[in-house]
């Protein structure tokens, strides 16, 4: 027989459920609503944008030209070659939308770098612009010049969906103050950073495990505005520890460098100033998907105490090979200054032999071409792994940095480049994957 407490448990326990149902299907109609009036509020912005846009301006091209442009020289990932920032793709997003619809951008989401973007020539670029329910679809391509003629093309380089006026919402709160924060020191005098005066808008920062803080000056740097002020945004990214991201998830480790990878949304509050402190704050937001490799942060840019533009950026994580014990003043002088520095190189020293790995050189080639850069390769080489072996050796035994060491075709021999008569003979094979590289008489110094 059931007691009295019991049965009133029972009947507890049926109600409960009974409800708990009844929430979950108010719940969806709700969710259902909701859904229905964003949709209805799409149409109606759609409506009002439509009757402005130029069918002549949904396919745009332009030249991107380093010669002209003269402020791309200041951004080489690597200290290489030049490389488009993510921040001026997606500025060129945005300003072809605007242009097409006759109206501002209110957002991106969904930005996708597929690809890097190296400047270090002129590059022709075309942006397709197609209409979408909430707003614009918007491609950005460049033209790949192949060796065979009939297989140069373009190529999707990044696409995002583009949001317009009035798709607007009211701006979040500013994230609550750091606690801990400690004073940072200049990350371009330091080499943490890689970029030239064009794009060093930041005057101070501070870190903690938990994110970052910092002051940009607007009216600092050389890059043009564009649409969005390509410059600030890309200078609201030099916060984030990318040589230290330990800092924030020790199981990143570090042997990683942390590079823009995919915007998941950027909202434009306000427009950003052209001049004064703009203040950013980026916070820690785990990883995306829950695991490595993709860590994510959060990041406000703030004008006189309101937030003006927010995002969520996904970073990537390459891996800096040999190079990831040295400092970043050393291998800014490695590979941008192209000094020697002792022990700096992608080989490995054994009983006179100098060895490399193959993947030493994958790991660092980044953007396309950067390996090319640091050791003056030609484009026509058979085995370029093996000439950069040669080059290491003979750089290490004669205290110069490996560009300068010219290389034999048939590998035979290496020198000097401004010492073209004193030849130097070499040995060059493959074991087990590797390149090996041995002198055959002594090097005299």
């Amino acid at each position: 027989m059931t007691s009295p407490a019991v049965a009133l448990l029972d009947r507890l326990a049926r109600s409960s459920a009974i409800h708990r149902s009844y929430l979950e299907a108010q719940s969806r109609s709700h969710a259902a609503f909701l859904d229905m009036c964003s949709d209805l509020a799409a149409d109606a912005a759609w409506a009002r944008v439509a009757p402005r846009c130029d069918p002549e301006l949904a396919q745009d091209e332009s030249v991107i030209d380093p010669s002209v442009d003269t402020w791309l020289r200041d951004h080489c990932p690597s200290w290489t070659i030049p490389a488009m920032p993510m921040m001026s793709i997606v500025d060129r997003l945005a300003q072809a939308a605007a242009k097409y619809a006759g109206t501002d951008v209110v957002a991106l989401i969904e930005v996708q770098l597929l690809r890097w973007l190296p400047v270090n020539a002129a590059v022709h670029t075309r942006t397709q612009v197609t209409p979408s329910r909430h707003g614009m679809d918007v491609e950005l391509w460049a033209w790949r010049t192949a060796t065979t003629a009939t297989l140069s093309r373009f190529e999707l380089v990044a696409k995002a969906a583009v949001w317009l006026k009035p798709e607007t919402r009211p701006a979040p709160l500013p994230y609550a103050p750091l606690t801990e924060a400690v004073v940072q020191p200049d990350p371009y005098a330091s080499g943490m950073l890689f970029h030239g005066p064009s794009f060093q808008y930041l005057t101070s920062w501070s870190l903690s495990e938990q994110g970052a803080s910092g002051v940009l000056e607007a009216g600092r740097g050389g890059v043009p505005r564009g649409s969005l002020h390509q410059g600030l945004l890309d200078g609201a990214l030099h916060v984030i520890p990318a040589q230290k991201m330990w800092t924030w998830a020790p199981e990143i480790g570090r042997a990683v460098v942390a590079i823009p990878h995919r915007l998941d949304w950027l909202h434009v509050y306000e427009p950003l100033p052209d001049c004064g402190p703009v203040r950013v704050e980026a916070r820690f937001n785990g990883f995306d998907g829950g695991e490595l490799p993709l860590p994510v942060v959060d990041v406000q840019l703030l004008y006189a105490g309101s937030v003006a533009v927010a995002f969520r950026l996904v970073l990537g994580l390459l891996r800096l090979g040999p190079l990831a014990g040295v400092t970043p003043a050393n291998r800014r002088a490695f590979l941008g200054d192209r000094k020697y520095v002792p022990g700096v190189g992608l080989t490995r020293q054994v009983e006179q032999q100098t060895i490399l790995e193959p993947r030493s050189v994958r790991d660092i080639d980044w953007p396309p071409g950067a390996v090319a850069d640091i050791y003056a390769l030609r484009a026509d080489l058979a085995d370029r792994i093996a000439v950069i072996a040669a080059k290491e050796h003979l750089a290490h035994a004669l205290a110069v940095h490996p560009a300068a060491v010219e290389v034999a075709d048939d590998l035979r021999t290496a020198w000097v480049h401004d010492r073209p008569t004193d030849v130097h003979p070499i040995s060059v094979t493959s074991q087990n994957g590797h390149v090996h590289v041995s002198s055959t008489d002594r090097i005299s110094t």
